[in-house]
């Protein structure tokens, strides 16, 4: 046995270190990464207040966000087509705003053809609205006559047919936009600065947890309409605000006398979508661009939206998420397993270690044991053969019974005489 013991610990460190190779193949890592480059279409042509001049923090930190992953972001200033998006792995719309004759803008019919047959062969679209304020360059003019919610609805592939921005019936035209309210769950004292943590959002979702962690955000958002009619748009929800959460809208044209009514959303409102569409297209809607900008918080003030809490992180999280980053593909061989193998493993090759040593232990134990036994035994019976040769030598040297008697009879007759 003991010879057999190094023989058999060296075996099954082997197999433990190979099963957990098996699940560290499962280890997802960007040198897999088939492509390295990416390129971001940032589109200004629909009169947005939110340039990339206004998102230039979030925009810069692409490139520190991954070692090994670059970003290329062109700017588009002209209406879509078959040249503005060919090679673009996302086109990023924020929040559509005016024309230079004060109309509202949005998208062509043509350009959002153009948009559906970049979808269609693979290409990644986000769209992003904002909340209902009284600036009208922040508002998120969304709604289907002016704004992003035109292309939503005609097509649907975007999310679902399901998923559209808010679009109150009862607030005045050009202002169908809402914005979620929070009286409990807030921020810097305004009830529409919404903290959003990890109760309203999935942490294991890559949007969240892909390159970064994502624990909590600040958001100031209008709201996404989910139709309970489409069985399927709820698995596409991605954020909710937080409990206690309502939106509002203005019912009339807004004056020096603002009126807002609670408007019929989701409880509690959602904010952002998403959806993998499967042909590596993926696509996602969220209700703040703001959120991810250089404005700050508070008026006059030198805090930014994009430096709150993990805004950044997750607007990095998502940008991977959009062109096909995360999740991060298998290790090769893509021999893996799921987490608790490893632990299994461990635990099984601890126990076999252990149970070897103990019974290598318990082996030499009665070998020690035996040979010292052999050792007394050997000692008292060499013990007992002297004992033996001294009694017998002691026998020799003193008179036996019978002569002692003889020479007691020669005694007396010498003393007779």
């Amino acid at each position: 046995m003991m010879k057999w013991t190094p023989i058999l610990l060296i075996g099954i460190l082997s197999l433990s270190v190979f099963l957990q190779g098996m699940v560290i193949a499962q280890a997802q890592t960007i040198e897999n990464l088939e492509k390295k480059e990416y390129v971001i279409v940032f589109d200004e042509a629909h009169g947005q207040y939110f340039d990339h001049t206004r998102l230039k923090t979030a925009l810069s930190s692409l490139n520190d966000s991954i070692n090994g992953i670059t970003y290329y972001v062109k700017i588009n200033k002209n209406d879509f087509n078959d040249t503005s998006t060919f090679g673009a792995d996302l086109i990023i719309i924020p929040n559509t705003g005016f024309k230079e004759d004060g109309s509202l803008d949005r998208l062509t019919s043509a350009e959002e053809i153009v948009v559906l047959d970049y979808m269609s062969k693979g290409g990644s679209l986000l769209l992003m609205g904002n909340p209902l304020t009284l600036d009208k360059n922040i508002t998120g003019h969304t709604e289907q006559k002016y704004g992003l919610n035109h292309m939503l609805t005609r097509i649907p592939a975007v999310i679902t047919t399901g998923v559209t921005f808010t679009e109150p019936e009862f607030a005045p035209e050009g202002n169908k936009t809402d914005i979620i309210v929070n009286p409990y769950v807030n921020k810097y004292g305004n009830q529409s600065f919404l903290l959003v943590d990890k109760n309203y959002f999935n942490e294991t979702d890559p949007v969240f947890n892909g390159i970064q962690k994502v624990n909590k955000i600040l958001t100031y958002t209008q709201s996404l309409k989910i139709d309970p009619d489409d069985k399927i748009a709820s698995k596409y929800i991605a954020a909710s605000s937080p409990n206690g959460s309502y939106s509002l809208a203005f019912d009339k044209e807004p004056s020096d006398e603002i009126s807002l009514s609670i408007v019929n959303t989701a409880y509690p409102p959602v904010w952002f979508a998403r959806r993998d569409r499967g042909n590596s297209s993926r696509t996602a809607i969220i209700g703040s661009t703001i959120m991810f900008s250089d404005l700050p918080v508070e008026k006059n003030g030198t805090e930014k939206w994009i430096e709150q809490e993990d805004n950044l992180k997750l607007f990095q999280n998502l940008i991977a998420w959009l062109v096909g980053i995360t999740p991060l593909p298998e290790a090769e061989p893509a021999i893996a397993g799921p987490f608790y193998l490893l632990v299994i493993t461990n635990i099984i090759a601890g126990i076999s270690i252990a149970a070897i040593i103990i019974l290598t232990g318990w082996v030499y134990y009665r070998k020690i044991m035996k040979t010292r036994v052999g050792k007394v035994f050997q000692k008292g019976k060499k013990d007992k053969e002297t004992t033996q040769e001294t009694l017998q030598e002691k026998a020799k040297a003193q008179p036996s019974k019978s002569t002692k008697k003889q020479n007691k009879k020669k005694t007396k007759r010498k003393g007779r005489r």
